[in-house]
């Protein structure tokens, strides 16, 4: 049998892992409630793409099915700063980071992107995270998530900061 499915095509875009953004299709669970624990073909634009078994979480309300590599989206990570020093007074050691993310489309059209990044999380009192600039991030207070939603326009350019500062004991050895 053959399904069509209505969707939302967005970018995914992890720069700490990958320079490519991963094209997904975003679909109501409910409108594969029929084909869910079964083997799916999947087309894209008349293009056979592959074969994926599609086991869905059915508490979601939504579910993204990934389309393979988006070449025309271009992705940088790059550490700006990494200063470490000493707080005499309070007998620590405080290093701050800044990193910059910047995404870029080859594309004649606009594109939706989700656009993802993380901050430690420290479980220890005694280690304390000072998120400085996230650039307007939705940030995931548990798992330190960072989370951009947008539309990036045919051959536009956007640039994210993200900047944090990391306190700990001088006597603990943190990584």
């Amino acid at each position: 049998t053959s399904h069509e499915v209505s969707c939302r095509y967005h970018a995914i875009a992890i720069p700490k892992s990958d320079s490519c953004a991963y094209l997904a299709a975003e679909v109501n669970t409910s409108d594969i409630q029929e084909i869910i624990d079964s083997n799916a073909n999947i087309y894209h634009d008349d293009n056979y793409l592959g074969n994926i078994y599609l086991s869905v979480d059915q508490n979601k309300e939504k579910y993204d099915i990934s389309l393979g590599k988006d070449e025309t989206i271009r992705l940088k990570r790059k550490q700006v700063r990494r200063y470490r020093s000493n707080v005499l007074l309070k007998s620590q050691i405080k290093t701050e980071f800044i990193y910059e993310i910047e995404i870029s489309s080859l594309k004649n059209k606009s594109s939706e992107i989700t656009l993802l990044d993380q901050v430690p999380v420290s479980d220890d009192k005694t280690i304390v995270v000072d998120i400085k600039d996230i650039s307007g991030a939705k940030l995931n207070e548990t798992s330190g998530e960072l989370k951009w939603e947008f539309t990036l326009d045919a051959n536009e350019r956007k640039t994210f900061k993200v900047a944090y500062d990391v306190s700990w004991p001088k006597d603990k050895d943190v990584r």
